[in-house]
């Protein structure tokens, strides 16, 4: 019997180290990682064999990715040790005893049942219990929440890349406008190439409106994709406007200067208002050179459009700047409040 408990032990082990593949595989999933980049980096960190690719880096570029796979290589490295222990421990009862049939005999036993609780585990019903758990846990300790927009990566150009985004929310700048008014190529510098809506692709145009199970296919700078279709992103309240622009100045030119201004407040003027339209060359006199958006430099245009947390270089008059960015933003917000 001590060599069927054995047997049993380190099949039982072996299940576990099976489901939790599956489990962590689904995580990554949920956090937008195809099914076969998520379980590639998931055997790679439970059997701890650590094989690295270019795509690893889309794990450590995501904190929620991080906390997943440290966890998961902490349980591959436990694992390890039990089976490894395991295996060692049924290999000397094996050598103890003088029975072979009875070796036979109960490993097919043991495998049998293996099997069996294997077949039980695939079976839909099960499969569907077994997420529900998953999700949970994602909730629970990894803060994945499913209810979120899901952002998948297919393929990568430098900055750029392809992302398929499930819509789950639909960010403000979307709805109820069509791709036309939303203005996301001038705005973003992105480009929505397919929309697949009831899993059937419908021709898209400049009337199309994005709806809430849209799955699209975008292409654009990676990061700007995710900052515009990343919901769970904390999003300044209109009631909470304690954060003011700021102005930088990095060379002076008499009454002019170039300047580098944080936009943590959008000047109502410039809200949704290409350049070109804004007025800022016309009336104020000042040019925009350049424009940070996150970790991208944005080519800047006569449809380009300043958003908040911009990080925008001017040139021109700075007491216009001030005019602009400061002083009628300032009694705007006054208004408000």
């Amino acid at each position: 019997m001590e060599l069927l408990s054995a047997i049993i032990l380190i099949l039982g082990v072996f299940l576990i180290y099976l489901i939790l593949i599956e489990l962590y595989t689904i995580l990554f999933r949920m956090t937008g990682l195809t099914k076969e980049k998520s379980k590639f980096q998931v055997i790679s960190m439970i059997t701890t064999a650590g094989f690295t690719t270019s795509e690893s880096e889309i794990i450590t570029s995501s904190k929620v990715r991080r906390r997943i796979a440290v966890a998961a290589m902490i349980t591959g490295t436990l694992f390890s040790v039990v089976i490894i222990s395991l295996i060692i421990n049924l290999f000397t009862k094996i050598q103890n005893s003088s029975n072979s049939a009875e070796h036979v005999v109960w490993i097919g036993v043991a495998f049998g049942v293996f099997i069996v609780l294997l077949i039980l585990f695939k079976l839909p019903i099960t499969t569907k219990l077994f997420e529900k758990l998953v999700e949970f846990v994602a909730n629970t300790f990894f803060h994945v929440n499913s209810n979120n927009n899901v952002i998948t990566q297919l393929d990568v150009y430098g900055d750029d890349a392809i992302e398929e985004v499930t819509i789950n929310i639909v960010p403000d700048e979307l709805v109820g406008k069509t791709l036309a008014e939303s203005n996301l190529k001038a705005r973003y510098h992105l480009n929505i190439l397919m929309v697949q809506r009831n899993k059937r692709t419908i021709n898209i145009n400049r009337d199309t409106v994005i709806q809430k199970k849209d799955v699209l296919l975008v292409f654009g700078p990676k990061k700007l994709i995710e900052r515009f279709f990343d919901q769970t992103q904390e999003v300044q309240k209109e009631d909470d406007m304690s954060i003011k622009n700021t102005i930088t100045v990095i060379d002076n030119y008499g009454d002019d200067a170039m300047t580098e201004i944080e936009v943590n407040i959008v000047p109502d003027e410039l809200i949704n208002t290409p350049l070109i339209n804004s007025g800022l060359k016309r009336i104020y006199d000042l040019n925009v050179l350049t424009i940070k958006r996150g970790d991208i430099s944005i080519k800047v245009d006569k449809d380009t459009v300043i958003l908040e947390k911009d990080i925008v270089v001017v040139f021109g008059d700075y007491k216009n700047m001030e005019e602009v960015f400061v002083n009628k933003v300032n009694a705007s917000v006054e208004q408000k409040n």
